[in-house]
């Protein structure tokens, strides 16, 4: 249908899930609210996965699922410092749709991580690119300095030795983009009309 599932705590069933038209809210906010296992969740054109959780940095949200189809998925958090850490485990090689990173951070260990998304960074989140010579080619929007961790590390972070975001890069406000340790490039077009900090 076209309302809103709300999935308020941790699940155990063990199927594989289909949206269809509408949305599913995964969490409200606080610690719980899970899918189960590695299940398989298809999001076609039109249907909108939310995951919104508030859980300390020390015990981040692992998300192992794979993701398919090429609807919305989007990654909220709290926008609390040091809150709403989401640790990509699945791959999401069959994801083409939009990923939302509001105010949360998302941790991309592997290129797999965000699939062919489209990325959109808006203001109190952050794309962490981790992993040593990953090359990230999504298309992503930023704004604002990122997560709150204390110190701002980028709307876009990138860590670990030859990380390079070669995806193009568009500002939709101020923006940060952190490099973390030595030898991380942005190797695409950088674009939109606003103030860019190299932290």
């Amino acid at each position: 249908g076209t309302g809103t599932l709300q999935i308020a705590n941790n699940n155990t069933f063990g199927g594989n899930i289909y949206i269809s038209n509408g949305v599913v809210n995964v969490g409200t906010g606080g610690t719980s609210g899970a899918l189960s296992g590695t299940n398989v969740i298809f999001v076609p054109s039109g249907s909108t996965l939310i995951n919104e959780r508030g859980d300390h940095y020390t015990a981040n949200v692992a998300f192992n699922h794979s993701l398919q189809g090429s609807g919305t998925w989007i990654a909220r958090g709290s926008g609390v410092s040091l809150y709403s850490d989401f640790d990509i485990t699945g791959s999401q090689t069959g994801f083409t749709g939009t990923l939302i990173i509001d105010r949360a951070r998302f941790r991309a260990d592997s290129v797999n991580d965000a699939g062919f998304a489209t990325i959109n960074v808006v203001t109190g989140g952050q794309f962490w690119a981790f992993g040593a010579n990953n090359v990230f080619t999504n298309a992503i929007t930023i704004a604002g300095q990122g997560w709150q961790e204390g110190a701002l590390y980028g709307a876009i972070r990138l860590q670990n030795s030859g990380v390079n975001y070669a995806g193009p890069v568009i500002l939709a406000n101020g923006s940060r983009i952190g490099a973390v340790t030595t030898e991380n490039w942005v190797t695409n077009t950088i674009s939109g009309g606003y103030d860019l900090e190299a932290y």
